[in-house]
């Protein structure tokens, strides 16, 4: 009899099929049961991973500590690239009312070199209480040295958890600090690049086998000096690998927008106000430390016969002659820094104030040794606050230049490079002010702005002085040694001796440096005006003083002979 198998034999057995799935089940969902138990692990590890798209950042320890103050929590930053000697401290738990405004940035925001007193958060804090005497206040600077923006973000990511009630940003000048370099960024928008960014677990993964592959391509906090770490940076000129490739250099902005705008959105998303500052730098006063020449041969022979053609009519007082000079120049070269500086000079002198600061700027952005926010970093900062409603710019850049005398700040508001002087924190600390009040942030306008007549600030009671502090004065001439200012370094010097000499002595090793200064860099310079002009010298005189100034750099500044 035939069987029709689709009628169920009452005799046989009906196979289970459902004991036989459940494993195969099972075993399908385990890597995903591995993979959340790798999360959760990876999350109890590193509860903060950085979620940076652009950089694989092994994220250090948190600036701040837990305190005991009088049985109270307090948060105090205690990280060696923080600023500890400020003892920025503030409660745990925020008192009722006050206003909590965090200052975010670099050592230019954080006030170095000045002592804490004389930061600009310092004198903006004494400013707002005085003003309003009712509102409990906190001005609290975290400033970091030497970081750049994606470290920033780092220091960001725990203050707003600290319930702020306002955000100032003023970072741009340690975009090129650390060496690094960055792969293509193809697809970093992905839907698969998303996830990466998001789980904790690929992100550790990814900065133990970066370490493990290539100890140098991940950056570590805990491996940096502070202070040291940056004057070395500048020593070697590190930053001259990233400026010098085209990709690196543009990957470096790329990277330098994302953060400050993933800042000022998280900020948005949660309500706080965010004050984001254009950076001012000393555009008149420093020349560029690395001019880059794209010639050789003949066109470089011609080039340079232009250039110190020039150099030699503004020694002259010839400045017309030297524009034209430079112009020649210009069209052979358009890349190289000294140049456009020199036209800057050029047009200062003959009064043309706009066309001298557009020059400064352009040499500012060719130094193939940027440690000055380029112009174009700035005007993406504009942009970026006309975007986010919680965003208001304070636009420094033109405050700066509308103080300074010739358009073009210089040493009347900044002591070296980036870092304003005196005056120059006492403007943002009016500017930051202005805005606070104008933004109704802590109620009604006070009748006048405290700035107008700061305390003093000094030990003896007296006005802090720029010129008095002989600790700064000696940091500084370091610095400008170091990045090859020779004329600023000179006078310098002879502050460092004159304050030597009248009882407010600077270290031992900053006066011996200032009067080898002062000794060996005006002969390298009369040799070079001379050679420039054509006067007659003696034989091997050039060369005497340059083995004069390698032997200065070789006695005072440690592996010199690697930077040269």
């Amino acid at each position: 009899m035939a069987v029709n198998p689709s009628i169920p034999d009452p005799q046989r057995p009906v196979a289970r099929r459902w004991p036989g799935l459940a494993p195969r089940l099972l075993l399908a969902l385990l890597p995903v049961a591995l993979l959340c138990v790798g999360e959760w692990i990876a999350r109890t590890v590193q509860p903060k991973a950085s979620d940076d798209p652009h950089l694989n950042l092994w994220r250090p320890r948190s600036i701040f500590s837990k305190v005991d103050v009088n049985g109270q929590e307090w948060y105090q930053v205690t990280h060696p690239d923080a600023y500890r000697s400020s003892r920025v401290r503030f409660p745990v738990v925020k008192p009722p009312g006050t206003f909590r405004m965090f200052c975010v940035g670099e050592s230019a925001s954080a006030g170095w070199p000045h002592p804490p007193g004389e930061s600009w958060s310092n004198h903006l804090e004494t400013s707002l209480r005085t003003a309003f005497p009712a509102r409990p206040i906190e001005v609290l600077n975290v400033g970091a040295h030497a970081y750049a923006s994606y470290r920033i973000r780092l220091i960001f990511d725990d203050i707003i958890e600290f319930e702020p009630d306002l955000i100032a940003l003023w970072v741009g000048n340690n975009e090129f600090l650390e060496r690094r370099s960055y792969g293509a960024i193809t697809g970093r928008d992905s839907a698969l690049a998303e996830f990466a960014r998001s789980s904790r677990l690929v992100l550790l993964l990814n900065g133990l086998i970066s370490r493990w592959l290539d100890p140098e391509a991940t950056l570590s906090g805990a491996a940096r000096e502070s202070s040291e770490f940056e004057q070395w940076t500048k020593i070697r000129r590190m930053a001259l690998d990233l400026r010098a490739d085209p990709v690196q250099f543009d990957r470096v902005k790329d990277h330098y927008s994302w953060t400050l705008r993933s800042m000022v959105e998280e900020a948005e998303r949660r309500g706080i106000p965010v004050f984001l500052f254009t950076v001012p730098v000393n555009l008149r006063d420093w020349r560029p430390i690395v001019s880059h020449h794209s010639l050789s041969d003949d066109a470089l022979a011609r080039f340079v016969d232009s250039f110190d053609a020039a150099r030699a009519k503004m020694l002259r007082g010839d400045a017309v002659g030297a524009i034209v000079d430079l112009d020649a120049a210009v069209a052979l070269d358009p890349g190289h820094a000294e140049t456009w500086y020199v036209r800057g000079r050029a047009y200062e002198a003959l009064g043309r104030e706009d066309e001298a600061r557009a020059e400064y700027g352009r040499a500012r952005d060719l130094d193939f040794n940027p440690f000055r926010a380029l112009g174009e970093m700035n005007e993406g900062l504009r942009l970026l606050a006309q975007r986010h409603r919680n965003t208001t710019l304070l636009d420094l850049e033109r405050e700066f230049d509308l103080a300074s005398p010739r358009g073009s700040p210089g040493f009347e508001l900044f002591l070296d490079y980036v870092h304003p002087s005196r005056e120059g924190n006492l403007l943002v600390a009016a500017t930051v002010f202005d805005a606070i009040v104008a933004a109704n942030l802590l109620g009604p306008r006070p009748s006048t702005s405290p700035l107008a007549n700061p305390a003093p600030t000094a030990g003896d009671g007296a006005v802090y002085e720029d010129a008095r502090d002989a600790v700064m004065q000696g940091q500084l001439l370091r610095l400008c040694c170091m990045m090859h200012q020779y004329e600023s370094a000179i006078e310098k010097a002879k502050l460092v001796i004159a304050l030597d000499e009248s009882g407010l002595p600077p270290q031992a090793r900053d006066a011996r440096l200032a009067r080898a200064v002062v000794t060996t860099f005006p002969d390298w310079l009369d040799v070079e005006r001379r050679r420039l002009l054509g006067e007659e010298m003696r034989k091997d005189e050039r060369r005497d003083a340059q083995a004069s100034m390698d032997d200065l750099y070789q006695a005072h500044f440690a592996n010199w002979e690697l930077a040269r």
